[in-house]
């Protein structure tokens, strides 16, 4: 994780060293345990947003539904908290360090 900070900063050190305070900061704003999450829960309940069993390589499989999200009147906020909280979920519980490191994105544009 550290390379991929270095390398984004153009191996600036310090630059790279605000970024992970930032993102800890930012991290730190929406915590993984979803009892302190009410309305993370209430919206991932609508079912826009949600993972879905795995693909033939075992990656998990991520769904978006866009009408879903649009029809629910969610605000860029909400999206940003449910996003963080489901992306943080994947790589935390779904995603395995040298096996299973990616996961497919589904956006359902109907």
């Amino acid at each position: 994780m550290v390379q991929r900070f270095l390398d984004g900063a153009n191996w600036k050190y310090q630059d790279a060293y605000d970024g992970m305070v930032y993102h800890h900061k930012f991290l730190q704003m929406y915590p993984l345990e979803i009892s302190v999450q009410k309305p993370i829960i209430d919206e991932l309940e609508r079912g826009w947003f949600y993972i879905h069993k795995r693909d033939r390589c075992h990656r998990p499989l991520l769904i978006v539904n866009i009408q879903r999200m649009r029809s629910s009147g969610v605000d860029a906020d909400g999206i940003i908290a449910v996003s963080t909280f489901i992306h943080q979920f994947m790589i935390t519980r779904t995603c395995v360090p040298g096996r299973i490191e990616n996961w497919i994105c589904i956006m359902d544009m109907k």
